[in-house]
């Protein structure tokens, strides 16, 4: 029986085996078969292995989706045309993107193919947009007004205690058209 078989038989039996650093741990609703515990042992490294194997695989692709955001542009583009390899994924997907985003962009390269760049498609541009983080530039200036009406009154009046959610009647009105206020422009 191989690591691949013994996994698919823990799904099966609804035993979920876990990678914890380099530990291999199983949860279950129910004590699974002896001899599937036995298969777990005997298969351990293996299946320690393929478990390393798809987590790395899982943490390249959101790294690179988190450079090609910042950039502006699709994983895929990156790939494609060179930017980034696979000994890319492999070495630096423990380096934070934003510092790889300017070396991507000092390429001589990357001013010169930008403008013919297809954009995404719809489905990663929404996708991309979900991970971008609204500033006080992204947001709309009622909101900002709002936002700062809301955070300069607890901080001068005595009655009102933001940890703790109380508010004197003008700083529970202030907080409730905070948390109604939209952050972004309505279409």
């Amino acid at each position: 029986m191989s690591a691949a078989e013994v996994l698919s038989r823990a799904g099966a039996e609804g035993v979920a085996l876990v990678l914890e650093g380099d530990r291999l741990t199983w949860t279950a609703d129910h004590q699974p078969p002896v001899d599937l515990l036995t298969s777990i042992k005997a298969h351990r490294l293996e299946i320690i292995a393929v478990l390393g194997a798809a987590k790395d695989s899982t943490a390249e692709a959101q790294w690179l989706a988190h450079v090609a955001c910042l950039l502006e542009c699709s994983p895929g583009y990156l790939l494609e045309h060179g930017y980034i390899d696979q000994h890319d994924l492999a070495e630096q997907r423990r380096i934070h993107p934003r510092f790889v985003v300017p070396l991507i962009r000092s390429n001589p390269a990357w001013g010169l193919e930008r403008p013919d760049t297809p954009a995404p498609p719809a489905s990663e541009q929404e996708n991309s947009r979900a991970r971008c983080v609204l500033t006080a530039v992204t947001v709309t200036p009622e909101w900002c007004r709002t936002y700062n009406l809301y955070l300069n009154h607890p901080m001068l009046c005595h009655a009102c205690h933001a940890p703790t959610n109380r508010y004197c009647v003008t700083g529970a009105k202030l907080r409730q058209r905070y948390d109604q206020m939209p952050m972004e422009p309505r279409p």
